[in-house]
């Protein structure tokens, strides 16, 4: 009997995390750091006083109906999903037993966020040029989050690397 395989051997393997479980980490990561840039580069110089105006001012360049209140909405969900992804790595590297389902959900939220971000936009913004921009994105970023989503959320729900791993509970 090879003593390397005992049960205790093979379950100290999914203590850490390893195998596939290295990418989706590394994707928690890049989407922090991500959305906290795009918060930063993005959605807080649209705030600032003189763009704030030509953006709300009828008969500016910038002047869209509707724009102001959707940058507003829009900003407001990046940071509430930029505290959910912190959130969701915090627990990933807890190896908390609810990671599994809390990563279905970002999967299914990140593409229900694409379609609805870029819907509006293009509406919002249809005539003019950040419309097209947006229509322009739309395709490979949801083809992005619909290819992250087949690929993860089976290998969520049926991965047996990820039901060894996420075993920890808020006492542990």
């Amino acid at each position: 009997m090879d003593t390397n395989t005992t049960p205790d051997t093979t379950l100290e393997e999914y203590d850490h995390i390893n195998g596939w479980l290295i990418l989706v980490a590394m994707g928690l990561i890049f989407s922090i750091v991500g959305n906290v840039i795009k918060i930063f580069t993005t959605f807080l110089p649209l705030f600032e006083e003189e763009t704030w105006s030509e953006i709300t001012t009828k008969g500016t360049d910038l002047y869209a109906p509707f724009l102001g209140t959707t940058i507003i909405v829009e900003s407001i969900v990046q940071i509430l999903l930029l505290g959910f992804t912190i959130f969701l790595a915090v627990m990933f590297f807890k190896k908390h037993r609810l990671v599994p389902k809390l990563m279905i959900y970002f999967y299914i939220i990140a593409l229900v966020l694409i379609v609805i971000d870029n819907t509006v936009a293009f509406a919002i913004l249809q005539e003019s040029e950040f419309g097209q921009i947006a229509y322009g994105q739309l395709y490979p970023q949801l083809f992005g989050a619909i290819i992250g989503a087949c690929i993860w959320i089976p290998y969520f729900l049926k991965s047996k690397r990820v039901k060894l791993t996420f075993t920890q509970t808020w006492k542990s």
